[in-house]
């Protein structure tokens, strides 16, 4: 199960925000009128992973050309060469895409999910220079770009192409405004989701604990739409009211056979507790070889993310201090003289417990029994050499 979870969570945080590769057919992109209206398009989370956070697209209405396409930049082909190997190392490229609206809009009927539109009123030569834009973009030499789950996503690149194409200026008021971490913005949308919130906690690292900024929210479909509407250009909003083109069903509620995870890990812990002053030694032994060697590989998972990969998100991970590969080197040989190295382990261990509130890195609070039962299981292996 806890392997299961560190490949969804994996999943969730390289491509939620993304479509995978749907086989529609190209519609011709030609040239727009003058007369073309420009929209964003904002499609509420969905049930699946990799919809967990929602979707943007810029929809085009063409009344001259009797043309109504939308443009996603949050396409991936599942057929790249060593794709999974791309995909978990950040080098995986994503490409702008474009769809007839009606296709667009049956597939979110389709899953239940809502689609709100945001129509934009745009000079004509802010008209111009977007439309001019996308159509440059949409070539197949400027198609693809390397996705970055907070940065660079299907959500910022509407940003940058509206902020690229006219001086938008945004209200002083709302862009020195509290904003949550990143973390927490993303904790919004996982709070019936607690396994991958698990995950995805373990997985991110420092950079995720910053400060957010007014433009860094709009990684997020809703926030785009939100952080937009509030747009101006020579004191006028850029933004009309956003109408609702899709009425999706009601999220289902929670359920699951599988415990939470901080009660998960606290009958764990309850478990080696009882293992500790009840079972024989022999016993003691093979369940501290599982439990360590699943913090060693979970250890090894984290160290690739931080080092292995290209992921800004992933650096500078802290939980390594109590999830450490060493435990996969070491476990067999932590006896006699060299038993003071779970003195080196478990302190580690210690001073995450000691300093949990105040480090600058959010921990998930679900791994506090994890480092109850490591300082245990460390103390009792010591203690006994």
């Amino acid at each position: 199960m806890k392997l299961k979870y560190w490949g969804l969570c994996l999943f969730v945080f390289c491509g939620a925000i993304s479509l995978h590769s749907q086989g529609f057919a190209q519609p011709a992109l030609g040239a727009f009128s003058d007369n073309t209206q420009i929209s964003l398009l904002t499609c509420s989370p969905g049930e699946d992973l990799y919809s967990t956070f929602g979707h943007s697209g810029i929809r085009l209405t063409d009344r001259a050309s009797y043309r109504d396409v939308v443009f996603n930049y949050g396409i991936f082909d599942f057929h790249t060469p060593n794709f999974y190997l791309k995909f978990m190392r950040g080098k995986l490229l994503y490409q702008m895409g474009l769809q007839s609206f009606s296709d667009f809009m049956y597939e979110y009927q389709y899953l239940g999910r809502s689609v709100t539109e945001t129509k934009l009123s745009l000079p004509l030569a802010a008209k111009r220079k977007l439309l001019l834009f996308l159509e440059n973009n949409y070539r197949p030499e400027n198609r693809e770009y390397l996705y970055d789950f907070f940065f660079d996503n299907c959500a910022t690149r509407i940003r940058d192409v509206v902020e690229k194409s006219l001086p938008i200026v945004y209200p002083p008021q709302d862009t020195v405004r509290k904003i949550k971490h990143l973390r927490q913005l993303l904790d919004e949308y996982l709070g019936t989701m607690p396994w991958s919130d698990f995950g995805i906690d373990l997985v991110l690292g420092q950079p995720t604990d910053q400060l957010g900024t007014f433009r860094n929210e709009m990684f997020l479909p809703d926030y785009l739409a939100k952080n937009l509407s509030k747009a101006q250009y020579q004191g006028k909003p850029i933004a009309l009211p956003t109408q609702t083109l899709l009425k999706g069903l009601p999220p289902s509620p929670f359920r699951s056979k599988f415990p939470k995870p901080w009660l998960f890990f606290s009958l764990l812990a309850a478990l080696f507790l009882a293992l500790t002053f009840l079972a024989t030694k022999k016993i003691k032994k093979g369940a501290d070889a599982f439990f360590f060697s699943t913090l060693g590989l979970a250890g090894c998972i984290l160290l690739f993310m931080w080092l292995g990969t290209d992921h800004i998100a992933t650096k500078n991970n802290w939980n390594l201090l109590w999830a450490n590969p060493l435990y996969l080197f070491t476990l067999g040989s932590l006896g006699g003289k060299r038993k003071y190295w779970w003195l080196v382990l478990g302190g580690s261990t210690i001073v995450v417990l000691l300093f949990f509130p105040w480090w600058p890195q959010q921990f998930h609070p679900a791994i506090i029994p994890i480092l109850l039962t490591t300082v245990q299981r460390s103390v009792d292996r010591w203690l006994r050499g």
